[in-house]
């Protein structure tokens, strides 16, 4: 997930680990998310 704002994205990491997720990150930018995509993590939602 990328989030700028760390309280969000620490609630949003709580929930989707809660649905049985595995969330990559944190990423707080665009050019962090591309980076870490370009870097072969596997994702299954974006």
């Amino acid at each position: 997930m990328v989030e700028d704002e760390s309280l969000v994205a620490m609630l949003l990491e709580t929930i989707l680990e809660d649905m049985g997720c595995t969330p990559v990150g944190p990423i707080s930018n665009i050019d962090e998310a591309l980076s870490t995509l370009a870097g072969g993590v596997e994702i299954d939602a974006a």
